[in-house]
């Protein structure tokens, strides 16, 4: 993963056929941050946000909003408390705001590591890290049977990397439709030959990615476009500064 200073965030929404990025640790944030960024949050917001048990989790439910306001407030050109993000019923967040021109976001965080992606289409993002149990279990109650028999085949660490492959991107296009896990699970199939992935149907315009991270973490996106361009990436926190930033393409449509 190679990095590069920039002075700030794309100040402009993204174009046609562009994902953005954001990488962030909740382990980085001290008191004074953490504090500002609840002032951002609505009462209903703060409640959702301490509601997880985990306080990891908490914190990187407080992050991610707090990275999707700072942003959106500079491309709406508002403050970020003033950002509101609302759900579809399916559950799925929106911004309220982006009415004309829309654009899309989605948030995941695993263990102590925040992701946000934004396009100007429906998208999905997940993190994931290799599974070390075996989940053939698993596998078969919710992938698609050739899927299943696929897993079967391997053994060992090349099992637990394949199952991640097929969960995490699995996960991104659960949050790009904002269904449930159970319902896309079962009919959202895919076949990774690296640098390619193959989605069962091909008829769909949906544009996939895999990136493996320096610290071995698996990174998916989903959006529902099939011309994008290489999607950009950047470490960093709302007022905190960014960094450009390269992750390792294991596979895409």
């Amino acid at each position: 993963m190679l990095t590069e200073k920039v002075q700030a965030f794309p100040s402009e929404a993204p174009s046609d056929h562009q994902i953005l990025v954001i990488l962030a640790k909740v382990s980085d944030i001290d008191e004074p941050e953490e504090s500002l960024y609840f002032d951002w949050l609505t009462r209903a917001e703060i409640q959702r946000v301490r509601s997880f048990r985990d306080l990891t989790a908490s914190r990187c439910s407080l992050l991610g909003r707090a990275m999707v306001k700072a942003v959106a407030a500079q491309w709406l050109k508002t403050s970020p408390q003033d950002v509101c993000i609302t759900y579809l019923e399916s559950g799925k967040p929106v911004l309220q705001e982006a009415t004309s021109n829309q654009w899309h976001f989605s948030v995941t965080h695993h263990q102590d590591c925040v992701a946000v992606a934004f396009a100007n289409a429906p998208l999905g993002i997940d993190l994931e890290t290799p599974q070390k149990q075996d989940r053939i279990k698993l596998a078969r109650r919710y992938f698609l049977p050739e899927e299943s028999h696929h897993l079967a085949s391997l053994e060992g660490s090349e099992r637990s990397e394949y199952f991640t492959w097929l969960w995490t991107l699995k996960e991104a296009e659960v949050k790009r439709c904002g269904s449930a896990l159970a319902h896309v699970m079962g009919k959202a199939g895919f076949k990774i030959a690296p640098p390619r992935i193959y989605a069962t149907d091909a008829s769909q315009a949906i544009s996939y990615y895999l990136y493996r991270s320096s610290d071995q973490a698996l990174l998916s996106l989903a959006c529902s476009t099939l011309s994008v361009s290489v999607p950009e990436c950047f470490l960093g926190r709302p007022y905190t500064g960014y960094q450009r930033t390269s992750l390792d393409l294991v596979a895409k449509t």
